[in-house]
């Protein structure tokens, strides 16, 4: 949504396998930056279909439109010595081959750790840190060399601003080397001041066992054998001076925590602003408290695609938030001027959500769906009551909200979604 609602970006919405649905967007002066994978936990047909055939595809479609450039984004897992069962790193491997193959002016970049506030990986290595006995798989004498997310977004769009594409192979890494040990160690530190207990896991415990069930339950297990490589193996990188972004230093391992944990900690603080927003906003809605489902899934919008819609918009549109979020009285009385003089505010588009989540669930339609009252005599009189109530809100909200209205129309607000 965010990309759509830029003036200078098209959004083409195709699997890399739909081929004609991107192919007229090739030209000569088009420069490709290729994301897209399959990661994480996957069978291995999934990570050769996407990493490998779809991305010969695009390779393919490329040279014919004689692409100017194009850019690969594979991994440090390529370079691991043990890649037994590492489906993903085998299917990068072959995607790099493909790009070598071909006619393309081309670079390759085989990054390290990326570490960012809402990557999985990150989430891994929060949740294992996070306890009071750290069990690790594996030694913990492997060394790592993590990249912040915007050191990396930097490097890539440097990359590009010098269409330098001499068929070269990169490998992306941060400043500082460290083991895995010391890595989760310092995680632990962060967040607790504390000194951490590990315990490692020999790996032939793990790995023994998983490959014989993988042998007959391939695809059906929580985790892949595949996917420990990153316990055994060396993640870093051979240094090279292109790497280096201009004009900046890039984070180095306590710099990357602090910054994590802080994101952390803000992304917590609006979970409970946004929790508390349903409550308020469900009581206005139906008369009570919002169902855990509900709750969870309004919360869930906000880090879904929703997520621009539900955005404030400017300082009168924050400030219209926030004095709805206080009670159920102050939501009405919002909603009531939105009705009228603010139809797209961000309460009334949060109001939508929420009213659309109550509808799924069967307690709450209940709520909404009850009748107001019995009997021609009944609705007549509470359409008066509910006519002159609106009235007698009506005049005190404009006279407060309306100056405000007109003097914080427009002004920019610098704030998150929740």
């Amino acid at each position: 949504p965010q990309l759509a609602q830029a003036g200078n970006v098209s959004v083409v919405r195709a699997s890399l396998h739909e081929v004609d649905h991107y192919r007229g967007r090739l030209t000569a002066q088009t420069r490709i930056l290729h994301l897209a994978a399959v990661t994480g936990k996957a069978d291995r047909p999934q990570y050769f279909s996407i990493n490998t055939h779809a991305t010969g595809l695009l390779i393919h479609a490329a040279e014919q439109a004689r692409v100017g450039g194009f850019l690969l984004i594979s991994s440090i897992a390529v370079s691991f010595r043990d890649r037994r069962g590492y489906h993903y790193a085998e299917s990068k491997e072959q995607a790099e081959q493909q790009l070598r193959a071909s006619t393309l002016r081309h670079c390759i970049l085989r990054p390290t750790v990326i570490l960012g506030p809402a990557a999985p990986i990150w989430k891994s290595f929060l949740g294992l840190a996070s306890r009071g006995v750290i069990v690790l798989p594996g030694s913990g004498r492997n060394r790592i060399q993590p990249i912040y997310i915007d050191d990396m977004a930097r490097l890539l769009e440097d990359l590009l601003a010098r269409d330098d594409f001499s068929n070269q192979l990169l490998e992306i890494g941060g400043p500082e080397i460290l083991t895995l040990d010391d890595f989760v160690r310092r995680i632990h530190r962060a967040l607790s001041g504390k000194r951490a207990m590990v315990l490692h896991l020999p790996l032939a415990l793990i790995l023994g066992p998983l490959r014989l069930l993988e042998s007959f339950m391939a695809g059906r297990l929580p985790v892949s054998s595949g996917q420990f490589a990153s316990f055994h193996n060396d993640g870093i990188v051979t240094a090279n001076e292109l790497i280096r972004p201009p004009g900046a230093e890039m984070l180095d391992v306590d710099a990357m925590l602090a910054r994590l944990l802080e994101d952390d900690a803000a992304g917590r603080d609006n979970d409970a602003a946004a929790a508390s927003e349903c409550e308020v906003f469900a009581r206005y809605l139906t008369g009570t408290a919002p169902a855990s489902y509900v709750r969870d899934k309004y919360l869930q919008a906000f880090a879904g695609p929703q997520l621009a819609r539900l955005a404030v918009r400017d300082r009168f549109d924050a400030l219209l938030l926030r004095i709805a979020r206080v009670h159920p009285l102050l939501t009405r009385m919002t909603d009531l001027y939105s009705r009228y003089l603010r139809i797209d505010s961000v309460v009334r588009r949060r109001l939508v959500l929420l009213l659309a989540i109550l509808e799924t669930h069967a307690e709450s339609v209940n709520q909404l769906d009850r009748p107001d009252c019995s009997g021609m005599a009944g609705f007549v009189a509470g359409m008066a009551w509910h006519g002159l109530w609106s009235a007698l809100l009506l005049l005190p909200v404009l006279l407060v909200l309306l100056p405000l209205h007109v003097l914080l129309r427009g002004r920019n607000v610098s704030t998150r979604a929740a």
